[in-house]
């Protein structure tokens, strides 16, 4: 049975109680009693949704208002503005039905929901409710969007960049960089939804999210410490929810310079015919020089020694042991002054102190100047005077002597060569130069030339040849004087030595030793002074002197020589004396005896 009362009275108690009568007014048994209180006044206690509570890996925490979550039994918190009354309780509503009441503690509550789907948003009230139905004010609206599924896209770190001074550009994966502020770039195979962002991790711990255009993304990480550094990202979406991690990107941070120093200790020039070592501020003719130089210690794994020409990097030295280092430059232009310096840098780009420098000049202009060989001059008796190219000299320090056909420049000289060789630099004066050889070797034959050449090397024209023979040994045969012969009467015949002669026009006999090598002959002396060679016939010779003069008392003597000058060994000396005057003296014979006969006086001239 049932029965609507009607016309209750707010704030009042009753009981009822229900019997069977008959139409006769008989009663049956009165029911049990039943009591109620009439309440019409609905709650006065205000209530607040303050947030929605996600305990669900990986992201755990407050759910914002109308954000994401993967927790399908989330937590829902508030507050009551005071004490609930006696038989009152928060409900709480989604999307306007209830689904519990919360679990009130003084003036917070809390409440777990259940059985939510994904891919739904849901939208929660609350208001306090007392035991007769009567509901209080509805809270403010929470909405939260459920989602347990997991992106799809796959996400790619392609580079890691350093824009940090002094190696730029991409770090190679498992590279070396000195930037703190490392910008990561990447892709994902496809677009984002609007709840999905690119998250990145370091070293397992997610440091951010990228910024994201179509399929590409960046993202710049900051306050990296020096050490290893591994980074990876995904797509993560706002309910948490997780992609496929990217591949693994490391780097090393390193922000400390080296300590090593480094010096330029010589640069080399290897082009003729100036070659060796160049000294700072030298001029070359090498356009590809080799630098060489030192580190104060062993270069630590990843250090470099860099090579800069007028402040410009332009490579790497290559070490040849554990502390020397070369480098091979190149394309150098002529008439350009070139400054090096070098400087230890590691893999990061940290750079140690800078080295020395060391400057060069490039010089690859020949001089234009045309220089010639004039003669050579031997000042070695007992030939003394100008030699022609193709003689033979006893000089072993012949001078050569020659002419420009124009005056030299400020680095230019006269370079001189013997058989090929660079024996050294004349002395120039104006455009005429002299140079003076040492150290030729008897039987040997020369031949020199000069070169106009520049401090670089550069060489002009080549000048003549000028050939000599050296002949410093000396004939091997000797020659003597067996006679001298008168043929002016009236005393013809040999004239005895220191003896006296009439004839001023003498002729000189004698022997050698033995026959004469080519180019030797015998020279005849007069006074020391050589005045001719004679007529040589086997080992016999013969000389005609002439002029002779009256009075006079001369020395001779006679010896070998080669065409180089070279004497044997000088002869005995062989003395006359020229009387031509008649005596003047007159004499008588008075008486002889009876006899009477004229006699002659002359003197035996």
């Amino acid at each position: 049975w049932s029965y609507t009362d009607s016309g209750l009275v707010n704030g009042n108690d009753y009981t009822y109680t229900a019997r069977v009568e008959d139409a006769a007014g008989n009663q049956g048994a009165t029911s049990n009693a039943f009591d109620i209180g009439i309440d019409t006044n609905g709650p006065t206690v205000g209530t607040t949704i303050t947030g929605v509570n996600d305990d669900v890996a990986p992201v755990v925490g407050a759910v914002a208002n109308n954000g994401y979550t993967n927790d399908t039994t989330p937590e829902l918190q508030g507050t009551i503005t005071s004490a609930l009354g006696l038989g009152e309780v928060v409900a709480v509503y989604r999307d306007g039905v209830k689904v519990g009441e919360a679990t009130v503690t003084g003036t917070t509550w809390s409440f777990t929901d259940a059985g939510l789907s994904d891919g739904e948003d849901y939208t929660y009230t609350a208001r306090v409710e007392d035991s007769a139905g009567n509901p209080g004010g509805d809270s403010n609206s929470y909405t939260i969007n459920v989602d347990i599924s997991a992106p799809t896209q796959t996400t790619t770190i392609t580079d890691i960049i350093d824009d940090a001074e002094f190696n730029t550009g991409v770090i190679a994966d498992g590279g070396v960089t000195n930037d703190t502020t490392p910008t990561l770039e990447g892709t994902i195979s496809d677009a984002l939804d609007s709840n999905e962002v690119v998250a990145v991790y370091r070293d397992g711990v997610k440091v951010g999210e990228a910024t994201v255009s179509g399929t590409t993304w960046t993202f710049t990480d900051a306050g990296l410490s020096d050490g290893n550094h591994a980074y990876t990202a995904r797509v993560e979406d706002s309910a948490g929810n997780q992609g496929d991690d990217s591949n693994e990107y490391n780097i090393v941070v390193d922000t400390v310079a080296p300590v090593e120093s480094t010096v330029i200790t010589t640069i080399v020039d290897d082009i003729t015919p100036v070659v060796g070592n160049l000294s700072n501020g030298d001029t070359t003719n090498d356009t590809t020089p080799t630098l060489e130089g030192t580190v104060s210690v062993a270069l630590e794994a990843g250090e470099e020694v860099i090579i800069l020409r007028n402040g410009v990097e332009i490579g790497t030295a290559t070490m040849t042991d554990a502390t020397h280092w070369e480098f091979a430059d190149s394309g150098l232009v002529d008439g350009t002054t070139y400054t090096y310096e070098a400087r230890v840098e590691d893999a990061a780009g940290n750079r140690g102190a800078i080295s020395n420098q060391y400057d060069i000049t490039i010089d690859t202009s020949a001089p234009t100047q045309t220089v010639t060989i004039d003669k050579a001059v031997d000042d070695v008796a007992p030939y003394i005077g100008d030699l022609a190219s193709g003689d033979v000299t006893n000089d072993s320090t012949p001078e050569l002597q020659g002419h420009l056909d124009a005056s030299l420049g400020a680095n230019e000289v006269v370079a001189i060569y013997r058989d090929g060789t660079y024996v050294g630099e004349a002395t120039v004066n104006g455009t005429t130069w002299t140079f003076t050889d040492g150290g030729l070797a008897n039987g040997e034959d020369y031949t020199y030339t000069a070169i106009v050449e520049d401090a670089a090397g550069n060489q002009g024209a080549t000048s003549n040849a000028f050939d000599l023979s050296i002949d410093t040994g000396g004939p091997s045969a000797n020659a003597s004087i067996t006679a001298i012969n008168d043929d002016v009467a009236p005393v013809i015949g040999a004239i005895a030595n220191n003896g006296t002669t009439n004839d001023t026009t003498p002729t000189l006999e004698g022997t050698i030793t033995g026959a004469l090598d080519a180019d030797d002959s015998v020279v005849v002396y007069r006074d020391g002074v050589a005045i001719g060679e004679a007529t040589v016939t086997g080992t016999t010779w013969s000389f005609e002197d002439s002029g002779l003069v009256d009075g006079a008392t001369y020395v001779y003597t006679v010896r070998v020589e080669d065409i180089a000058g070279n004497p044997g060994t000088t002869s005995s000396a062989y003395t006359i004396s020229v009387d031509t005057s008649a005596p003047t003296q007159d004499i008588a014979i008075e008486n002889f005896k009876g006899i009477s006969m004229q006699l002659l006086v002359q003197e035996r001239a």
